[in-house]
């Protein structure tokens, strides 16, 4: 289409030219006389000329137009290679957003007991059971994932031992004037270990725990006894003679009243109510998230230092008689200044 304009133009170019050109040879030939022979010649030399170089035109503008061509093809090549790319692209990220959907699927589910413990996340209630220290109830809360404190409290009350009969040694015939006869002193002991606690377990790995803290309380054994009449099987009160004063039991150089009939000793573990704990053991006071139960066992040792020994608000020193004997029980008592124990807790997650 194009070149066919092209041709066109030139052919209505060519006539113009050709019809000036003869119209002004007819003039100057009127004129001058010359002749005409060679104008139509030169004319038409100038026509195939004007064809030529319309031709090479339009051959260009065909150059051009194929250039074109390759131009727009080669504009719609890369039009369709950012077509693949983007198609390219558009796969890859659905490739990996399906690889990140099965990642996300395929990954394990977070065990709620393999969550860390939050301070006062979680708050558990537990019996305890002690053959040394007796029973109670402990609360417990974890700290921080190794770390839990527990508070609680232990007792022993209505532990007693049956009565026992003891002579009454009277060298010097004291009770034997007093009584009639010599009486025997009939005693039992009732023991008593009440202490609370607060203690911290430590967590370096699984459930082994090591245990540090303090026990407040006192270990004390109350020796109750009185002066009976053993010629009774029912063993009746020992009756003092009137005008009589009630005699005192001579341990060598140490002496037991025995006001009314009765002599009670109380015998304490330890001079000070606060005593330092340390123990190791397996499990948790604490169940895990995924847990409402947990047990525990555990060995420790409490620190309770000396012994005393009273008779109402009179002290008697054992380690300062010069009897062998009441030193030797002295030496023994005095040996147990720490307090073996042996806990296992049940324990209840509330939340």
């Amino acid at each position: 289409m194009y070149k066919t304009k092209v041709l066109f133009i030139a052919m209505i170019a060519f006539t113009g030219i050709q019809v000036s050109a003869q119209t002004a040879v007819d003039s100057l030939a009127g004129k001058a006389q010359i002749p005409a022979v060679s104008l139509n010649d030169s004319i038409k030399t100038q026509d195939a000329d004007s064809i030529k170089a319309a031709l090479t035109l339009s051959q260009d503008a065909d150059s051009l137009k194929t250039q074109s061509a390759d131009s727009i093809k080669v504009s719609v090549e890369i039009a369709q290679s950012n077509d693949s790319i983007k198609m390219q692209s558009a796969d890859s990220i659905k490739v990996g957003l399906t690889f990140t959907k099965d990642t996300v699927a395929a990954a394990p589910e977070v065990r709620p007991s393999a969550q860390k413990a939050k301070m006062l996340s979680a708050l558990s209630i537990g019996l305890n059971l002690s053959p040394s220290m007796g029973y109670g109830l402990e609360v417990a809360t974890p700290l921080s994932s190794k770390f839990i404190v527990r508070a609680g409290f232990t007792i022993t009350a209505g532990i007693k031992t049956d009565y026992a009969n003891f002579a009454v040694p009277d060298d010097d015939d004291l009770f034997y004037e007093a009584f009639g006869y010599a009486p025997e002193f009939r005693a039992n002991m009732g023991i008593a270990i009440n202490h609370g606690n607060l203690l911290l377990d430590f967590h370096p790995h699984g459930l082994f725990h090591i245990t540090a803290g303090i026990f407040v309380g006192q270990t004390k054994a109350l020796i109750k006894g009185r002066l009976v009449d053993w010629h009774d099987p029912s063993y009746p009160d020992a009756q003092i003679r009137p005008g009589y004063k009630w005699p005192t039991i001579e341990l060598v150089d140490q002496t037991l009243e025995t006001e009314g009939g009765k002599a009670d000793i109380d015998l304490r573990f330890g001079q000070s109510i606060i005593k330092p704990y340390f123990g190791i053991g397996i499990g948790r006071a604490v169940p895990l998230t995924n847990h409402r139960l947990a047990f525990k066992a555990e060995l420790g040792i409490m620190y309770h230092g000396a012994y005393s020994i009273k008779q109402g608000d009179r002290k008697i020193d054992l380690g300062a008689s010069t009897d062998p004997d009441l030193r030797d029980i002295h030496d023994i008592i005095n040996m147990v200044q720490v307090w073996p124990q042996l806990n296992l807790l049940l324990s209840y997650r509330i939340f």
